[in-house]
This record gives structure tokens, C-alpha cells and sequence, in this order.
């Protein structure tokens, strides 16, 4: 049986809206870095209040056993985050609704809810690329003062470089069910290029040979590695007009806020020309802000990798 967009009830809408919520955000790599925060009464300005909490003092260790434990007084700051509109619609007409074999919410849902994931993870990754820590990877592998300088690929060498950055900055690893590591999102040609580097390839002979042929990107140097389309290729940008890739190195902390204070929910529209047109959209309000700036903005060079 066909379900008639016009008469959908608002507790279906309700239901289909969780299940696309439930679809999508999975798939969304940004949306799972990010310290959630749901508020439904914004601050006035149409802002959401994060906390940042201050280190305490490092002075734990006692003189002798009359010394008494230091108190530090606990600090921190209020972050706000500005909040945007977000939403998108898809129309179709009554005769594809009678027409059609399936059910055309089903396939509204699928569409809205593709264009919900790649809008709102398309959002997250440019917060996360306003980080004011650049890589721009040298031949070197050092890091330059611009996407002009870019010539080192995205090999174990770059790799070291980043991690060895990333502690020299205190960046804390990202905790998860007991595991704690940085995670780099990158683009599928950066992915290729520290899959083919000689430290990955060797560490591989000691691990199940099938998760190679599987295609998992895996992991190393306590990095793991997510490769999205996302991710920008630049174009011949690059020292010697070479193509230049963008990635994301990420620690813990955590390092964005991300806030809604409407979450995202799907709403028909006014039926048009006498009922023969209808529309439903997704409609969301929420923002995010770097809280903790525990990221690092990787540029590197196209190009295949050369086993040394």
C-alpha cells in the first residue's frame, strides 16, 4: 500500500526523521569528533554555551608525609557557539506518487537523508579546518608557510612528522572503549599513498594478510586512518605546480563543539496546484566551534610513493 505524502501523520514523520538520524550518522566521520550538545533554549544572540575546562597545577608529589595535598582552585571558560538554519527539500509530483511501485517516502527519506550527510559533515569539516595548526609538508617533510611550498607526499616519513608535532604540542589521544589514538581523515589518494609506504607494508607481513584485500585503511604509528570524499583535492597548486591533497590529523580533548537546539527533523510542505505538487524537506538549527585546538591541517603532494 502507498502512502499518500499529503497525509502523513506528524508521529510518522517523527519516526522516519530518528530513522534517517539513525542512518546517517554513522556514515558522517566528522560527526563522530565532536563534543554533542543538545540545548533547546539557546542564550540570547542564538548561542550555545560550551565549557573549557582548565588544567590543574602539576605539583602532586609530597615533601613527606605532614606535607597536605595542594588544593587547586578549578577554572574555566565559557565558549560560545553561534547557531545556523540548515535544510534542503525534495518535490514530486502527485502521478509519480500513484505511478510509482514503491513508496515514495522511503525514497524522500533516502535522498534527504544523503543530502543531510554530506551537508552537515561538509559543515563539521570546515570547523575543524579553521584550526590555526598547518602542515604544510616540505620535500623535507618539514612544514612550510604555504600550500605554495607543498612537495612532501603522505608516506610514513610525513607520518612521523605529524605525530612527533602532534605530541610536542600536548595533543591528548582520543579515548574510545579503551583504546586511545589520533585519527587522520584524508582524501583517497593520501589513503593509497601511506598504504603503499614501506613502514605499512611492513608492518603488514605480521598481521591476517586479507585485511589488505579487504580494503580496511587500517592503522599506524597509533594513528587511524578514514579516507572520505569530503576531503579536498586542490588542484596543481603545489611547489612545481604539483596537485596538492588536504587531510586532517585529530587528538582527543575534544577538540570542536558541536551544539543544535532544533535537531534535525523532516517537514511536508504546502501542497501547490491543487494538491498535484507536494514537497517534504529536512530542517535543522546548530553550529560548532573549535573548542580545544587539538587539530592539525595536513597539505601534501600528489603522487605515487617510492619504496626506500
Amino acid at each position: 500500500m502507498l502512502t499518500k505524502i499529503a497525509d502523513i501523520p506528524q508521529q510518522m514523520l517523527d519516526i522516519y526523521s530518528r530513522e534517517l538520524i539513525m542512518d546517517q550518522i554513522p556514515k558522517m566521520y566528522f560527526r563522530q569528533f565532536v563534543d554533542y550538545k543538545l540545548e533547546f533554549g539557546t542564550q540570547p544572540g542564538e548561542r550555545i554555551m560550551f565549557t573549557k575546562l582548565d588544567n590543574l597545577n602539576t605539583n602532586g608529589q609530597l615533601l613527606d608525609e605532614d606535607t597536605p595535598i595542594p588544593k587547586n582552585k578549578m577554572t574555566g571558560s565559557a565558549l560560545y557557539i553561534s547557531v545556523s538554519e540548515f535544510g534542503n527539500a525534495a518535490s514530486f509530483s502527485r502521478r509519480a506518487s500513484v505511478a510509482s511501485l514503491r513508496n515514495m517516502l522511503d525514497d524522500a527519506k533516502r535522498v534527504l537523508g544523503r543530502d543531510y550527510n554530506l551537508t552537515m559533515d561538509g559543515y563539521l569539516r570546515d570547523v575543524f579546518q579553521t584550526t590555526a595548526n598547518k602542515h604544510y609538508a616540505k620535500s623535507d617533510y618539514s612544514s612550510g608557510t604555504s600550500v605554495a611550498e607543498v612537495a612532501g607526499k603522505f608516506d610514513k616519513y610525513c607520518l612521523d612528522e605529524l605525530v612527533e608535532t602532534a605530541k610536542n604540542m600536548n595533543f591528548p589521544y582520543i579515548d574510545r572503549g579503551g583504546d586511545r589514538f589520533f585519527a587522520f581523515i584524508g582524501t583517497a589518494h593520501q589513503i593509497r599513498q601511506i598504504r603503499s609506504t614501506s613502514g605499512w607494508l611492513d608492518a603488514r607481513r605480521y598481521v591476517n594478510p586479507s585485511d589488505m584485500l579487504f580494503g580496511e585503511a587500517g592503522r599506524l604509528e597509533n594513528v587511524v586512518f578514514l579516507d572520505t570524499t569530503q576531503m579536498q583535492s586542490l588542484g596543481t597548486i603545489g611547489s612545481g605546480s604539483v596537485g596538492v591533497q588536504r587531510g586532517l590529523l585529530i587528538g582527543g580533548g575534544p577538540a570542536v563543539g558541536y551544539g543544535e537546539s532544533v535537531p534535525m527533523e523532516l517537514i511536508p510542505g504546502e501542497q501547490e496546484d491543487f494538491g498535484r505538487k507536494q514537497s517534504i524537506a529536512w530542517y535543522m538549527i546548530g553550529g560548532a566551534g573549535i573548542l580545544n585546538d587539538y587539530l592539525i591541517d595536513v597539505y601534501t603532494a600528489n603522487g605515487l610513493v617510492t619504496l626506500t
